[in-house]
């Protein structure tokens, strides 16, 4: 595991290289600052690449992410969070969204907790109209 100014180092690094090769001003970066990144489909790939390795490398410790998570990126997460079944894809109506399969969820609840990497994974579901007002 690296250490407190290891981490730093190689957050600065990746800030730059964003910075560098998509926009100075590029949201990721604040994230970043703090430890945290966002992964979807439409990050470049570069980026993604390199916000998935520092994730593996426990560099950053929390992804906030769209279903990219089950479509094949295998990262090292011990806590899954899920805010609802909702795909978000570009619909007529807001209704017309589809949800995510009992297959899909199962999905990924499985990333949660590797396989011969962490001993127990925690899949959090927040059950969202509780957090409405009557």
């Amino acid at each position: 595991m690296n250490t407190s100014t290891e981490s730093n180092d190689i957050l600065e690094s990746l800030n730059d290289y964003i910075r560098d090769t998509v926009h100075k001003n590029y949201f990721l970066i604040d994230c970043i600052d703090r430890g945290i990144a966002y992964h979807h489909g439409k990050i470049p790939k570069h980026i993604r690449n390199a916000v998935e390795k520092a994730f593996k490398n426990l560099v950053i410790n929390k992804v906030v992410c769209t279903t990219t998570l089950m479509q094949g990126v295998n990262l090292p997460a011990k806590n899954i969070i899920t805010r609802n079944p909702n795909l978000f894809i570009k619909a007529k109506s807001a209704g017309d969204n589809p949800k995510l399969t009992g297959y899909e969820f199962s999905n990924l609840r499985g990333r949660a907790g590797r396989l011969m990497n962490d001993f127990v994974g925690r899949s959090i579901v927040l059950d969202e109209p509780a957090f409405e007002d009557a």
